[in-house]
C-alpha cells in the first residue's frame, strides 16, 4: 500500500476504486512511512504526506471478514489526532453498517 500511495501525483482515476462515484484527482504524495507514536497509542500502516501539506492515515485490512463501523470509528479517532484524513483499504470489503459512514 505504501508503495502504491508513492505513486500517487495528481492522477485523474475512476473512484469505484475508493467507493464514490465519477472521477476522482489522486493527491501528490510527497511522504509515506508507517506511524506509530512513542507512547504507541496511535499506530497506523501508513501515513502520507501530501505536497499540499494535507495528510492521510491508512491502515490495509487484508482479513477475511469485511470491516465493520467500529473498525472505522477506531481510524477516524487516530486520523483525528494526526491531523490527517483516514483511509482504511479492506480486501474483504464492509459491512452494511461502515457503509454508511
Amino acid at each position: 500500500m505504501r508503495e502504491a500511495l508513492r505513486a500517487f501525483d495528481g492522477q485523474e482515476v475512476d473512484g469505484a476504486w475508493f467507493g464514490r462515484r465519477g472521477r476522482l484527482t489522486l493527491p501528490s504524495v510527497s511522504d509515506v512511512a508507517p506511524y506509530r507514536s512513542a507512547d504507541g497509542q496511535v499506530e497506523v500502516d501508513a501515513l502520507a504526506e501530501t505536497t499540499s501539506g494535507e495528510r492521510w492515515a491508512v491502515e490495509l485490512k487484508w482479513q477475511s471478514k469485511a470491516v465493520g463501523e467500529k473498525d472505522l470509528i477506531a481510524l477516524a479517532a487516530k486520523a483525528r489526532t494526526l491531523n490527517a484524513r483516514s483511509w482504511c483499504v479492506s480486501r474483504s470489503g464492509f459491512t452494511p453498517a461502515a457503509r454508511l459512514r
